[in-house]
Protein backbone atom coordinates (compact mmCIF):
# COMPACT_ATOMS: atom_id res chain seq x y z
CA UNK A 1 0.00 0.00 0.00
CA UNK A 2 1.20 3.54 -1.05
CA UNK A 3 2.11 5.80 1.96
CA UNK A 4 1.79 9.49 -0.13
CA UNK A 5 -0.02 10.36 -2.88
CA UNK A 6 2.00 11.54 -6.04
CA UNK A 7 1.64 15.37 -5.59
CA UNK A 8 2.63 15.23 -2.18
CA UNK A 9 6.31 13.13 -3.05
CA UNK A 10 7.10 15.52 -5.66
CA UNK A 11 6.69 18.71 -4.01
CA UNK A 12 8.81 16.90 -1.49
CA UNK A 13 11.13 15.45 -3.05
CA UNK A 14 11.67 18.70 -5.00
CA UNK A 15 12.58 21.19 -1.90
CA UNK A 16 14.92 18.25 -0.29
CA UNK A 17 17.13 18.18 -3.17
CA UNK A 18 17.18 21.92 -3.35
CA UNK A 19 18.25 22.05 0.24
CA UNK A 20 20.07 19.04 0.57
CA UNK A 21 22.38 20.68 -2.59
CA UNK A 22 22.46 24.19 -0.83
CA UNK A 23 22.84 23.22 2.48
CA UNK A 24 26.31 20.70 1.62
CA UNK A 25 27.66 23.13 -0.47
CA UNK A 26 26.94 26.13 2.53
CA UNK A 27 28.36 23.52 5.43
CA UNK A 28 31.28 22.31 3.37
CA UNK A 29 32.37 25.53 2.88
CA UNK A 30 32.40 26.55 6.31
CA UNK A 31 34.14 23.86 7.18
CA UNK A 32 36.70 24.24 4.45
CA UNK A 33 37.10 28.09 4.73
CA UNK A 34 37.82 27.73 8.23
CA UNK A 35 40.85 25.18 8.18
CA UNK A 36 42.19 26.43 4.72
CA UNK A 37 42.11 30.19 5.78
CA UNK A 38 44.82 30.75 8.27
CA UNK A 39 43.67 33.91 9.66
CA UNK A 40 40.32 31.85 9.92
CA UNK A 41 41.46 29.90 12.71
CA UNK A 42 40.59 31.24 15.52
CA UNK A 43 39.49 29.34 18.64
CA UNK A 44 35.84 30.79 18.29
CA UNK A 45 35.92 29.77 14.93
CA UNK A 46 36.23 26.35 15.55
CA UNK A 47 32.48 26.81 17.21
CA UNK A 48 31.23 27.72 13.73
CA UNK A 49 33.44 24.42 12.03
CA UNK A 50 31.83 22.84 14.81
CA UNK A 51 28.21 23.53 14.06
CA UNK A 52 28.68 23.51 10.25
CA UNK A 53 29.44 19.85 10.88
CA UNK A 54 26.82 19.19 12.67
CA UNK A 55 24.33 20.95 10.23
CA UNK A 56 25.88 19.04 7.56
CA UNK A 57 24.88 15.86 9.40
CA UNK A 58 21.65 16.66 9.19
CA UNK A 59 21.51 17.65 5.56
CA UNK A 60 24.02 14.76 4.71
CA UNK A 61 21.76 11.87 6.96
CA UNK A 62 18.49 13.05 7.63
CA UNK A 63 17.35 14.18 4.87
CA UNK A 64 18.42 11.23 2.48
CA UNK A 65 16.46 8.81 4.93
CA UNK A 66 13.07 11.25 4.09
CA UNK A 67 13.96 11.29 0.34
CA UNK A 68 14.31 7.28 0.24
CA UNK A 69 10.87 7.23 2.32
CA UNK A 70 9.18 8.81 -0.78
CA UNK A 71 10.81 7.27 -3.47
CA UNK A 72 10.04 3.93 -2.20
CA UNK A 73 6.68 5.49 -0.75
CA UNK A 74 7.14 2.36 2.04
CA UNK A 75 7.54 2.70 5.92
CA UNK A 76 10.77 1.98 6.30
CA UNK A 77 12.05 -0.81 8.50
CA UNK A 78 12.56 -1.25 12.50
CA UNK A 79 15.56 -1.42 12.59
CA UNK A 80 16.95 1.93 10.09
CA UNK A 81 14.10 3.51 11.58
CA UNK A 82 15.07 3.42 15.36
CA UNK A 83 18.48 3.97 14.08
CA UNK A 84 17.42 7.39 11.80
CA UNK A 85 15.94 8.41 15.39
CA UNK A 86 18.24 8.18 17.54
CA UNK A 87 20.65 9.93 15.03
CA UNK A 88 18.19 12.39 14.93
CA UNK A 89 17.84 13.33 18.56
CA UNK A 90 21.65 13.19 19.08
CA UNK A 91 22.19 15.61 16.02
CA UNK A 92 19.02 18.24 16.83
CA UNK A 93 20.50 18.04 20.57
CA UNK A 94 24.21 19.09 19.78
CA UNK A 95 23.11 21.83 17.57
CA UNK A 96 21.27 23.96 19.72
CA UNK A 97 23.68 23.38 22.04
CA UNK A 98 26.70 24.59 20.23
CA UNK A 99 24.95 27.98 19.20
CA UNK A 100 24.55 28.47 23.14
CA UNK A 101 28.81 27.60 22.98
CA UNK A 102 29.06 30.38 20.30
CA UNK A 103 26.97 32.98 22.40
CA UNK A 104 28.65 32.50 25.42
CA UNK A 105 32.29 33.10 23.50
CA UNK A 106 30.83 36.14 22.10
CA UNK A 107 29.43 37.16 25.86
CA UNK A 108 33.07 36.67 27.22
CA UNK A 109 34.94 37.92 24.44
CA UNK A 110 32.47 41.26 25.08
CA UNK A 111 31.62 41.33 28.54
CA UNK A 112 35.05 39.68 30.29
CA UNK A 113 37.90 39.92 27.80
CA UNK A 114 40.81 39.73 30.79
CA UNK A 115 38.97 35.89 30.89
CA UNK A 116 38.04 35.17 27.41
CA UNK A 117 41.80 33.43 26.50
CA UNK A 118 41.39 31.60 29.78
CA UNK A 119 38.26 30.16 29.44
CA UNK A 120 37.80 30.18 25.75
CA UNK A 121 40.50 27.36 24.76
CA UNK A 122 40.57 24.80 22.20
CA UNK A 123 41.07 22.93 25.40
CA UNK A 124 37.97 23.93 26.73
CA UNK A 125 35.94 23.61 23.43
CA UNK A 126 37.01 19.84 23.04
CA UNK A 127 35.57 19.79 26.60
CA UNK A 128 32.10 21.12 25.66
CA UNK A 129 31.93 19.45 21.87
CA UNK A 130 32.68 16.09 24.19
CA UNK A 131 30.02 17.60 26.69
CA UNK A 132 27.29 18.32 24.23
CA UNK A 133 27.89 14.85 22.59
CA UNK A 134 27.32 13.26 26.06
CA UNK A 135 24.37 14.74 26.23
CA UNK A 136 23.05 14.08 22.36
CA UNK A 137 23.89 10.42 23.51
CA UNK A 138 22.07 10.44 26.55
CA UNK A 139 18.84 11.34 25.04
CA UNK A 140 19.02 9.34 21.95
CA UNK A 141 20.41 5.97 23.65
CA UNK A 142 16.74 6.21 25.46
CA UNK A 143 15.37 5.99 22.37
CA UNK A 144 17.54 2.59 21.88
CA UNK A 145 16.41 0.92 25.42
CA UNK A 146 12.32 1.97 25.20
CA UNK A 147 10.88 1.36 21.72
CA UNK A 148 7.81 3.45 23.12
CA UNK A 149 9.71 6.79 22.76
CA UNK A 150 10.37 6.42 19.14
CA UNK A 151 8.10 6.38 15.95
CA UNK A 152 7.50 6.77 12.67
CA UNK A 153 6.12 10.41 11.90
CA UNK A 154 3.70 9.75 9.05
CA UNK A 155 3.55 13.80 7.82
CA UNK A 156 7.08 13.74 8.11
CA UNK A 157 7.97 10.83 6.70
CA UNK A 158 10.89 10.56 9.54
CA UNK A 159 11.79 8.40 12.41
CA UNK A 160 12.00 10.76 15.36
CA UNK A 161 11.09 10.87 19.04
CA UNK A 162 7.92 9.79 19.68
CA UNK A 163 6.87 13.16 20.55
CA UNK A 164 3.12 12.12 21.90
CA UNK A 165 4.30 9.01 23.26
CA UNK A 166 5.69 9.87 26.69
CA UNK A 167 4.98 13.50 27.86
CA UNK A 168 7.33 13.17 30.86
CA UNK A 169 10.17 12.25 27.98
CA UNK A 170 8.79 15.20 25.85
CA UNK A 171 8.79 17.50 28.40
CA UNK A 172 12.38 17.15 29.82
CA UNK A 173 14.05 16.64 26.13
CA UNK A 174 12.31 20.19 25.09
CA UNK A 175 13.59 22.24 28.75
CA UNK A 176 17.15 20.17 28.58
CA UNK A 177 17.86 20.36 24.79
CA UNK A 178 15.82 23.40 23.41
CA UNK A 179 14.81 25.40 26.95
CA UNK A 180 18.06 25.43 28.68
CA UNK A 181 20.72 26.20 25.83
CA UNK A 182 18.26 28.74 24.12
CA UNK A 183 17.68 30.57 27.92
CA UNK A 184 21.43 30.92 28.04
CA UNK A 185 21.58 32.24 24.51
CA UNK A 186 18.96 34.68 24.72
CA UNK A 187 20.80 36.19 28.23
CA UNK A 188 24.16 36.00 26.97
CA UNK A 189 22.88 38.35 23.79
CA UNK A 190 20.98 40.40 26.18
CA UNK A 191 23.92 41.09 28.48
CA UNK A 192 26.19 41.99 25.63
CA UNK A 193 23.90 44.45 24.38
CA UNK A 194 23.43 45.99 27.63
CA UNK A 195 26.95 46.54 28.23
CA UNK A 196 28.25 47.60 24.46
CA UNK A 197 25.36 50.44 24.93
CA UNK A 198 26.52 51.04 28.32
CA UNK A 199 30.14 51.81 27.05
CA UNK A 200 29.32 52.87 23.49
CA UNK A 201 29.46 56.91 24.78
CA UNK A 202 32.36 56.60 27.07
CA UNK A 203 34.08 54.45 24.45
CA UNK A 204 33.77 56.87 21.77
CA UNK A 205 34.68 59.90 24.00
CA UNK A 206 38.12 58.09 24.99
CA UNK A 207 38.98 56.93 21.61
CA UNK A 208 37.93 58.75 18.80
CA UNK A 209 40.51 57.53 16.67
CA UNK A 210 39.59 55.49 13.31
CA UNK A 211 41.09 51.82 14.53
CA UNK A 212 39.40 51.87 17.87
CA UNK A 213 36.37 52.74 16.31
CA UNK A 214 36.88 50.26 13.06
CA UNK A 215 37.31 47.80 15.37
CA UNK A 216 34.45 48.40 17.82
CA UNK A 217 32.36 48.37 14.61
CA UNK A 218 33.95 44.86 13.80
CA UNK A 219 32.83 43.47 17.28
CA UNK A 220 29.45 44.69 16.82
CA UNK A 221 29.13 42.68 13.66
CA UNK A 222 30.12 39.56 14.62
CA UNK A 223 27.91 39.27 17.54
CA UNK A 224 24.77 40.76 15.17
CA UNK A 225 25.75 37.65 13.38
CA UNK A 226 25.54 35.55 15.82
CA UNK A 227 22.52 37.20 16.90
CA UNK A 228 20.78 36.64 13.91
CA UNK A 229 21.52 33.08 13.82
CA UNK A 230 19.87 31.92 16.54
CA UNK A 231 17.01 34.20 15.73
CA UNK A 232 16.64 32.12 12.44
CA UNK A 233 16.94 29.00 14.85
CA UNK A 234 14.32 29.72 17.20
CA UNK A 235 12.03 30.66 14.07
CA UNK A 236 12.63 27.42 12.17
CA UNK A 237 12.23 25.32 15.45
CA UNK A 238 9.19 27.26 16.50
CA UNK A 239 6.57 24.87 14.35
CA UNK A 240 8.30 21.89 16.11
CA UNK A 241 8.21 22.84 19.36
CA UNK A 242 4.95 24.02 19.28
CA UNK A 243 3.98 20.72 17.95
CA UNK A 244 5.64 18.93 20.45
CA UNK A 245 4.38 20.97 23.49
CA UNK A 246 1.13 18.81 24.55
CA UNK A 247 -2.05 17.93 23.08
CA UNK A 248 -2.26 15.18 20.75
CA UNK A 249 -0.61 14.12 16.86
CA UNK A 250 -4.32 14.65 15.49
CA UNK A 251 -4.59 18.01 17.36
CA UNK A 252 -2.53 19.50 14.32
CA UNK A 253 -2.91 19.25 10.55
CA UNK A 254 -0.46 17.10 9.07
CA UNK A 255 1.28 20.56 6.71
CA UNK A 256 2.01 21.45 10.36
CA UNK A 257 3.73 18.59 11.32
CA UNK A 258 5.64 18.55 7.44
CA UNK A 259 6.50 22.40 7.63
CA UNK A 260 8.09 21.57 11.56
CA UNK A 261 10.43 19.00 9.71
CA UNK A 262 11.12 20.84 6.65
CA UNK A 263 11.96 24.14 8.66
CA UNK A 264 14.24 22.46 10.77
CA UNK A 265 16.25 21.09 7.79
CA UNK A 266 16.22 24.63 6.42
CA UNK A 267 17.51 26.01 9.56
CA UNK A 268 20.61 23.25 8.74
CA UNK A 269 21.20 24.75 5.04
CA UNK A 270 20.87 28.85 5.65
CA UNK A 271 24.06 29.73 8.24
CA UNK A 272 26.47 29.47 5.06
CA UNK A 273 24.67 31.98 3.65
CA UNK A 274 23.63 34.28 6.65
CA UNK A 275 27.77 34.06 7.94
CA UNK A 276 27.95 35.19 4.08
CA UNK A 277 25.57 38.21 3.96
CA UNK A 278 26.07 39.44 7.31
CA UNK A 279 29.64 39.28 7.62
CA UNK A 280 32.24 40.46 5.56
CA UNK A 281 35.06 39.12 6.79
CA UNK A 282 33.78 35.62 6.23
CA UNK A 283 32.61 36.77 2.87
CA UNK A 284 35.92 37.17 2.14
CA UNK A 285 37.56 34.06 3.90
CA UNK A 286 34.78 32.05 1.22
CA UNK A 287 36.45 33.84 -2.05
CA UNK A 288 39.98 33.63 -0.51
CA UNK A 289 39.46 30.00 0.39
CA UNK A 290 38.16 29.33 -3.38
CA UNK A 291 41.05 31.15 -4.65
CA UNK A 292 38.61 33.76 -6.32
CA UNK A 293 40.81 36.71 -4.92
CA UNK A 294 44.54 36.38 -3.46
CA UNK A 295 44.55 35.93 0.93
CA UNK A 296 44.57 39.34 2.16
CA UNK A 297 48.11 40.86 2.91
CA UNK A 298 46.85 43.32 5.47
CA UNK A 299 47.84 42.16 9.61
CA UNK A 300 45.98 45.25 10.83
CA UNK A 301 46.83 45.72 14.83
CA UNK A 302 44.62 47.88 16.50
CA UNK A 303 43.46 48.39 20.19
CA UNK A 304 40.79 45.82 21.38
CA UNK A 305 37.54 47.49 22.02
CA UNK A 306 36.33 44.64 24.27
CA UNK A 307 39.43 44.97 26.47
CA UNK A 308 38.14 48.29 26.87
CA UNK A 309 34.50 47.72 27.27
CA UNK A 310 35.28 45.32 30.05
CA UNK A 311 36.97 47.55 32.30
CA UNK A 312 40.71 46.13 31.61
CA UNK A 313 43.68 47.58 29.95
CA UNK A 314 44.06 48.13 26.43
CA UNK A 315 45.70 45.31 24.52
CA UNK A 316 46.51 44.55 20.50
CA UNK A 317 44.62 42.13 18.40
CA UNK A 318 44.66 41.60 14.41
CA UNK A 319 41.85 42.62 13.00
CA UNK A 320 41.93 39.42 11.02
CA UNK A 321 39.92 36.92 12.96
CA UNK A 322 36.49 35.04 11.91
Amino acid sequence: MELYGTGFRVTCLVFSILMYIIGTIGNLLIIWTITTVKRMRSIQNMLLALLAAIDLLIIGYLMPFGMHVLITNEQPGFGACRFQAIITAFLFSCSIQFIMFIALSRYFKICHSQKFKRIVTARNVIIATIGACAVGACFASSLWFFESLWTFEFPMHSCIFDRYGSVTFSVIFMAVVIAFPAGVTAFSYIRIYRHVNKARTQLHKNWNNGLAQRKFKYEQILTKTQFVVFIVYMVMYFPFGITAVGGQRSDYPDVLHTLSIYMCYLNSCINSILYGVLNKNMRRGYLESLRFIKPSQTNSVVPTVSGYLSGGQTTQASTQQG
